[in-house]
């Protein structure tokens, strides 16, 4: 037996490869590899956050006990936010504000030396935007 001839249906686990996790490889999430050489395997004890293999470049603002809420948003085959409905949230998006792009409201901002969008906007009163 080698690695090459194991078959392994992942369905079966709490992770199931949907959408580009289809084409990563074994090593791609199982694996550390530091010098060319594999330095640790993880395999029960790998946890399925999205964070375990991706940066999040939300910088936790999706983030609900413990887990990353990223599938609330994002579909597995382009990542894009398509999921996302605005009208689901603290501020639904009607009216004139149908009008206004997106970077008007969410903001680019520094925290941690790190640059991201603000999306969780906490003031959503009139006054904060309108005087």
């Amino acid at each position: 037996i080698s690695w090459k001839t194991i078959e392994f249906d992942h369905s079966k686990t709490e992770f199931e490869l949907i959408g580009k996790h289809k084409t990563a490889t074994c090593r791609d999430c199982h694996f550390t590899i530091e010098d060319s050489k594999i330095i640790a395997q993880k395999f029960i004890q790998l946890k399925s956050n999205c964070t375990e293999c991706h940066n999040d470049i939300h910088q936790g603002q999706f983030v609900e006990d413990e887990k990353e809420l990223c599938e609330n948003c994002h579909t597995f085959n382009n990542w894009q936010p398509t999921l996302f409905d605005h009208n689901k949230t603290r501020f639904a998006i009607d009216g004139a504000h149908r009008n206004v792009s997106c970077d008007k409201c969410h903001k680019q901002i520094v925290r941690n030396e790190s640059s991201f969008i603000n999306y969780k906007i906490e003031d959503v009163r009139c006054i904060s935007c309108h005087s």
